[in-house]
């Protein structure tokens, strides 16, 4: 299993080592992997010049006097030493010229202040302007001869890589292998003392700065309002038995839209534009008809007088404001309904619904972003719902890819390059949605959001695996849990890029307490 994922990861990086700029490796933002990946690149370089470099403790065992990333005890080909050798490798949003002539001035003014250097080779990752690159030019030739100081950027590192990629190849498996073997081998971790310090510096934040509500499906599951396999399987039977309500009774409508929705309907954008088109053409080309059937479905198992959910009604709670003011700015979600809104309503909290770009909110009101679109129980008492845009199938999405400067993008986009978002219900698969979290997430080298998930649990694992003739799994408990570590591990990493850190969860009936808390 291990060594499936060490090909994958290996991949990403064989394929980095080949590409024409630099700036690429720093966008997989695997800046541990990056390290090492240079220096072993400058290890190989060293010993083709018939010379050494001593590895950090980190990555070799043996230890580096001094505070830096290796030492290159007699230089490194034409360039005298013995030298220090410092990385600084920030993304292109992370760092600035600026902040790297402060780098250079103070591992330059360490290696001054050691006897046993000669001078200090300084690795950067910044693809630097023609007039920054004159000025760093200035700054090297102005330094004192008898320390020197040799500077490489992207361009440079890019040739070393590119000088020894064939012996590169060779280590990459291991190197892409070792964190997760690191995982497996080491002690288990406390996921839920973790989860619980996180859920402790989301409440400084909550009562400090304030945050932004990201709330998708599984927020509004609770009060019945269906799952997405379960809104498309209804509106096809909607569609069927629109359709051919003459000729067959209700059985036979359920067992052929069950059996259409099979067909050749993979992706579930296409299967909803199908949907949506089915419907209309129904109806004479009426586009309400789609809509009043997505509405029949929303809201069919979702009573006029059933209580909110626990996790809806902590939800709300942490929206009222506080004596010192309002702790949440605002909240995008992701779902059709106004379940939220009415919830909001009970607790006397003024909000305002936006879900065209012509509607803004009163200061005094919270607004609820629906990004996706807006389809409320009562659609009376909204005017302009058809200029919302509704993006539940192909089409829609379609158009926010388009337009990156439609409404619904700039708000997601302002909100996850300048607040603290809290994400709650989303399975963070959707395409849109992750493209705007990976593009701010490179204004920032930290995580800066954090989103509540349930952990998979070995019984999951196992009761969805495949069973044998007896109907037992045919994944034991251990590789399981096994798997799962390693799993839960890549988890954490794939959603570190995209600017998020998982607050874990056993169950989702967990959840309310943990939003709970941030009150507290």
């Amino acid at each position: 299993m291990l060594e499936v994922l060490s090909a994958v990861l290996a991949s990403d990086l064989v394929g980095v080592a080949s590409r024409t700029t630099f700036d690429a490796l720093w966008r997989m933002r695997r800046r541990a992997q990056l390290t090492t990946l240079i220096l072993q690149a400058l290890e190989l370089d060293a010993k083709a010049h018939g010379q050494a470099l001593e590895f950090p403790s980190g990555v070799s065992g043996r230890a580096v006097p001094g505070e830096w990333d290796a030492l290159l005890p007699s230089g490194l080909g034409d360039l005298a030493g013995p030298l220090g050798v410092g990385l600084w490798l920030p993304s292109q949003a992370g760092g600035t010229a600026d902040l790297l002539f402060q780098q250079l001035d103070s591992k330059s003014a360490e290696a001054a202040a050691r006897r046993d250097l000669a001078g200090l080779l300084f690795i950067h990752s910044l693809t630097l302007s023609e007039a920054d690159s004159q000025r760093l030019g200035d700054y090297v030739r102005d330094r004192p001869a008898d320390s020197k100081l040799y500077v490489w950027g992207p361009a440079e590192v890019l040739g070393l890589i590119e000088r020894h990629k064939d012996e590169i190849g060779k280590l990459l498996p291991e190197l892409a292998l070792a964190p997760l073997r690191a995982d497996l081998q080491g002690p288990e971790p406390d996921w839920r003392s973790q989860s619980s310090m996180r859920l402790g510096r989301l409440a400084d934040i909550y009562h400090s700065e304030g945050v932004v509500l990201a709330l998708g499906a599984g927020v509004s599951i609770g009060m019945g309002v269906p799952n997405w396999d379960e809104l498309v399987s209804a509106l096809f039977v909607s569609l069927v038995t629109k359709q051919l309500t003459e000729s067959i009774d209700e059985d036979q409508a359920l067992a052929l839209a069950d059996a259409a929705r099979k067909v050749g309907q993979e992706s579930p954008l296409l299967s909803a534009r199908y949907l949506r088109r089915g419907l209309e053409d129904g109806s004479a080309g009426d586009p309400r008809a789609f809509q009043q059937a997505l509405a029949a479905v929303l809201y069919g198992h979702v009573g006029a007088s059933k209580a909110a959910s626990p996790l809806l009604r902590e939800l709300a709670k942490i929206c009222m404001p506080l004596r010192t003011g309002p702790k949440v700015h605002s909240v995008i979600t992701y779902n059709f309904d106004d379940l939220l809104e009415e919830v909001l309503l009970e607790e006397g909290i003024q909000h305002r619904s936006i879900y065209s770009a012509r509607l803004h909110p009163l200061e005094t009101e919270l607004p609820i972003f629906h990004a996706h679109g807006f389809l409320p129980r009562d659609i009376g008492n909204f005017d302009g719902l058809e200029e919302g845009l509704l993006a539940f199938s192909e089409e829609g999405y379609h158009q926010l890819f388009r337009d990156p400067y439609h409404w619904t993008n700039v708000i997601q986009l302002q909100a996850f390059q300048q607040q603290t978002c809290i994400f709650v219900g989303l399975s963070l698969t959707d395409p849109n949605l992750r493209r705007l979290l990976e593009y701010a997430a490179t204004s920032r080298d930290e995580p800066r959001h954090f989103a509540f998930m349930k952990r998979t649990s070995v019984q999951d694992l196992l009761s969805s695996s495949r069973k044998d003739a007896g109907g037992h799994a045919t994944v034991t408990r251990d590789a399981a849990s096994d798997f799962l570590r390693v799993h839960h591990s890549l988890q954490e990493r794939v959603y570190s890029e995209l600017g998020l850190e998982v607050i874990w969860f056993d169950s989702y009936t967990d959840m309310p307490k943990a939003v709970a808390k941030l009150r507290a």
